[in-house]
């Protein structure tokens, strides 16, 4: 956060110190003196020490003694607006703290959530690299789950089973070689929203070269290797997204069912998908 202050009141100053209480008094007490000098050279003064030269003084001074009383209500107005600036910077920084202090308490407790999740897995997540991106406003005290974020990475997943849920309806040359152009495309953007968060070891697929192996017979089994990640990540944000109470699922659930189904059934579509790949290599051999 950015310190904001008071153009003439710097709270992180004393009173006695600011330009423009300096600048009032040395102002007023200029006046003052300057027109004690005129009054005294224009009049024909004598020194009297009786009680009478006394008040006397007090009523031929009583200009230059006026414009030095206006100090007092002047500087009782700067004294007040000073210690409300104080108060708000005090303000100010104890908020600052407040949303540091929680914010590393929110990275704490999500990091220990993530742990959970990765004790059950073969699995290495970098919690903290995890948390920038579902909470890139935490720093500034909004916890809440980036939904453009989970929309951009649903938006890749779905593109992945879009073609494979065709291909299940109609096992045609066209269908797979829809798959595997996602698979190109989507596949890779998959793997690297993956290492967005990820430790580098955390995927071993992600070595796997996708492309010299669309040509093989047994090219489903390379299939699997995104599509196998792409359902990793979806669960994995399912869980994450769950550390906000208030984030909506829905989406999330649906996907991750959508992608059950297709997992559960992978051997009739691995399959099938090898057949018709093997009847492609036939015709091109």
């Amino acid at each position: 956060m950015h310190k904001r202050t008071s153009k003439y009141f710097d709270p992180d100053k004393s009173f006695f110190n600011l330009f423009i209480v300096r600048l009032f008094i040395g102002a007023l007490a200029a006046a003052s003196i300057a027109v004690t000098i005129i009054i005294i050279k224009n009049s024909n003064l004598e020194a009297d020490y009786s009680y009478k030269g006394i008040n006397q003084l007090l009523t031929v001074f009583k200009v230059p003694l006026s414009i030095l009383a206006t100090l007092i209500p002047i500087l009782a107005v700067f004294a007040a607006n000073h210690i409300s600036e104080q108060s708000k910077e005090s303000n100010r920084l104890s908020k600052e703290q407040n949303t540091f202090s929680n914010y590393y308490s929110h990275i704490e407790f999500f990091t220990k959530y993530m742990d959970a999740y990765q004790s059950n897995r073969v699995i290495n997540i970098n919690s903290r690299k995890l948390h920038n991106l579902l909470f890139p406003l935490a720093k500034h005290g909004d916890y809440r789950i980036s939904a453009s974020e989970i929309s951009k990475t649903m938006k890749v997943i779905i593109a992945l089973i879009k073609p494979i849920k065709l291909y299940e309806k109609n096992h045609s040359v066209k269908n797979l070689e829809s798959v595997k152009e996602k698979m190109l495309t989507s596949g890779t953007e998959i793997f690297l929203r993956l290492t967005d968060f990820a430790e580098e070891n955390m995927f071993d697929e992600t070595k796997v070269s996708i492309k010299s192996r669309l040509t093989s017979e047994q090219f489903a089994d390379t299939f699997l290797v995104p599509l196998d990640s792409a359902w990793k990540l979806t669960s994995l944000l399912l869980y994450a997204c769950s550390f906000d109470p208030h984030y909506d699922l829905s989406r999330l659930k649906k996907l991750e069912d959508a992608f059950s189904t297709i997992m559960n059934s992978n051997e009739e579509v691995l399959r099938n998908m090898n057949a018709t790949q093997k009847h492609i290599a036939c015709k091109l051999g």
